[in-house]
């Protein structure tokens, strides 16, 4: 099931991979809902 809010992820300074959705509301503006560590495989960076 999907919230249908935007999200977004990447690497944190201490290197677990993260998942953060939230709530945007104008082009400055954001709200973070969640974010929760995602695991990460060696085939999600395979070309």
């Amino acid at each position: 099931m999907s919230s249908g809010r935007p999200c977004c992820w990447g690497f944190a300074r201490d290197g677990r991979f993260l998942i953060c959705v939230y709530e945007q509301f104008d082009d400055l503006t954001i709200l973070p809902i969640t974010e929760y560590e995602a695991p990460i495989s060696s085939e999600d960076f395979e070309s």
